[in-house]
């Protein structure tokens, strides 16, 4: 088995106790901490997407109507019950698109071949992860999607995206938490 990146995506405040509050997320970051607790701090990496300062397209219209969330520091910053004790500070990384693979830091370091294989979660199962999912795939990376590890604003999103990704079996692996523990 090859060196694994565990890339926990946007969990951020907002998604926990604010606007766009996620169902169950509890859970999902109890899950993302067991995870976490189980590989080295040196290759967990956190995202957040806070919105360019710059936008262009249809960029202009999504600031201009998440006003309130964009300029709200709280909402933006990363959930304080993840953990994220002894991981360093460079692996936290700020980024202005939905997927997570466009960051130019989190790109050099897959680019690196430092790992072989990615674990993705975090949320929304239907945007940022499903974005960075996506780009992985293209990019021929190995994808380790953690089913319950994934958060979601409406009953039955993560299970859609769950049909869609079991459809790209030769790119993606689903695995709950307890699977890909019991991987390691």
């Amino acid at each position: 088995m090859g060196k694994d990146m565990f890339l926990v995506v946007d969990v951020q405040n907002v998604y926990v106790d604010g606007k766009w509050k996620c169902l169950d997320m509890d859970r999902i970051i109890a899950n993302i901490n067991t995870i976490k607790k189980r590989v080295s701090p040196d290759d967990v990496y956190f995202t957040l997407f806070i919105a360019s300062e710059n936008p262009e397209g249809t960029w202009i219209k999504y600031n201009r109507e998440n006003k309130e969330v964009n300029d709200d520091v709280h909402a933006n910053l990363l959930c304080e019950m993840l953990d994220t004790s002894r991981v360093p500070e460079k692996n936290i990384i700020y980024k202005h698109t939905y997927s997570s693979f466009k960051a130019e830091s989190v790109k050099s370091i897959i680019d690196s071949k430092r790992y072989d294989r990615i674990v993705v979660c975090g949320v929304t199962a239907g945007c940022c992860v499903l974005a960075t999912v996506f780009d992985l795939v293209d990019a021929g990376i190995p994808v380790i999607y953690i089913k319950d590890a994934v958060g979601q604003h409406t009953e039955g999103t993560g299970g859609y995206v769950e049909k869609i990704l079991s459809s790209l079996d030769v790119h993606v692996t689903l695995m709950n938490t307890k699977e890909y523990i019991d991987s390691i």
